[in-house]
């Protein structure tokens, strides 16, 4: 071989055993050939080394590939991350987080009758700084937090935990029992309620919960406006344990409202006081008129005290967007039993928020005018002010992101069948399936 062959093979990169004839064949046909040939024009057209396959080829971009080949690995690996980072936030979401929520609830039911950490629980015990008439089974949860305000239990909807009270219906929108941050939040009292004494006088307690799409806090109270079977089957007993005395209400009204509305039949359901009788009367009869169902054997007095569960209402349910619900309840009377018949029927006038009827494309209740196309009518000014309450910014539609909430969607059903219709050639409620 000459010094120029031997030369030419050494600069030659290593090759394969399988490919050694293809370059031998290669020499041979450059021996024949009567030009000169550059030792770099010979590497150049040399068979090139073979990159050895691996698993991840097929996502890592290298340098020798072709420019198509990168794009649609870059492509391929961008859509991995984002698949990665979704179904990581969707496991937060719907696996790790309710479960917390979960452990914490058990976590302070445990506290509060003095089930677990008994060595805290006999530190509280000594601590001296609590409101006269406290009761017992509140005093751990008051040591470790003196914003809570009460305990509420509502097995219907599977509702058995703690109640905060704070300046602002701001701050346990996003805060737990102990501070943290938790998109869940907490239950808590309007700002305006006081129950710091026992003498603290409440003519409309308002407690408001986040509707989570994992269930938790107040989503399962979408469920009562779903059907009147399943209210008519649901516990209609709500008990609150305030700081010194517990108390239990009877449901007479479930209802819709429009967070978002600034017309002139707009109505507030979130008011804890009133100026006389009369206004209080006037308010429960709004009430019962907004109402999907009547509850016939829960009459009202001017003396009773009112309890108010208010959350987000998901748009499968309330059949538009902004929705609020309220459940709202009449304490029970001194004396009287803490029972109530299933004589619930559906409310066949009931008074939609507007909203409701352009949506759906129906003709609004006479109180908005009457014989008005919605199909025709611009629909009323919207604004982020909730008219004449100081109530949170949102109460969690979280199902989404979230509040907040919304329920499991097997468990949730529409409040539309329960509306009654104005349109001519209706005589029942409408059903709609979410």
């Amino acid at each position: 071989m000459s010094d120029r062959e031997q030369e030419f093979f050494d600069t030659l990169p290593s090759i394969a055993d399988e490919e050694l004839d293809d370059a031998l064949a290669f020499v041979e046909n450059l021996r024949r050939q009567e030009e000169s040939v550059s030792l770099e024009t010979l590497a150049e057209k040399a068979p090139k080394k073979r990159r050895r396959r691996r698993p991840l080829d097929a996502f890592i971009p290298y340098h020798d590939d072709p420019i198509g080949e990168i794009a649609r690995k870059l492509l391929l690996l961008i859509s991995l991350l984002v698949f990665v980072g979704t179904t990581s936030v969707l496991i937060n979401e719907s696996v790790i987080i309710p479960q917390q929520n979960t452990e914490l609830a058990e976590e302070l039911t445990n506290l509060r009758y003095g089930k677990q950490d008994a060595e805290l629980t006999a530190e509280a015990e000594k601590w001296q700084g609590y409101p006269l008439g406290i009761q017992d089974d509140l005093k751990t949860l008051y040591y470790l937090n003196s914003d809570i305000r009460g305990w509420l239990r509502y097995s219907a909807c599977g509702i058995d935990r703690e109640v905060m009270h704070k300046n602002n219906n701001d701050y346990y929108l996003d805060h737990d029992f102990y501070n943290n941050k938790n998109k869940n939040g907490a239950l808590f009292f309007d700002a305006k309620n006081n129950l710091d004494t026992p003498t603290s006088a409440n003519k409309s307690l308002v407690i408001y919960g986040h509707n989570m799409a994992s269930g938790q806090m107040f989503a399962k109270l979408n469920n009562l406006a779903g059907s009147v079977s399943y209210m008519q089957n649901a516990n209609q007993i709500i008990t609150l344990d305030t700081l010194f005395t517990t108390y239990q209400y009877k449901i007479f009204a479930v209802l819709l409202q429009d967070s978002k509305s600034k017309i002139e039949h707009y109505f507030s359901i979130q008011e804890t006081s009133f100026t006389n009788n009369d206004q209080f009367m006037k308010y429960v009869a709004d009430l019962r008129d907004r109402s999907l169902y009547d509850f016939n054997d829960v009459d009202v007095k001017e003396s009773d005290e009112l309890l108010i569960l208010y959350t987000c209402s998901p748009k499968s349910v309330a059949r538009f967007e902004d929705a609020r619900l309220a459940v709202v309840a009449r304490k029970v009377r001194n004396g009287e039993a803490a029972t109530v018949s299933n004589k619930i029927t559906v409310n066949k006038d009931v008074i939609m928020p507007y909203r409701w009827y352009t949506a759906q494309k129906k003709t609004p209740h006479s109180v908005y005018g009457g014989g008005t196309n919605p199909t025709t009518t611009v629909a009323p000014t919207e604004t982020t002010t909730i008219t004449g309450v100081s109530a949170p910014t949102t109460v969690g539609d979280e199902a989404a992101t979230s509040t907040t909430a919304a329920p499991t969607e097997a468990e949730t059903t529409t409040a539309a069948e329960a509306a009654q219709t104005t349109d001519a050639a209706a005589t029942e409620p409408t059903a709609a399936t979410p």
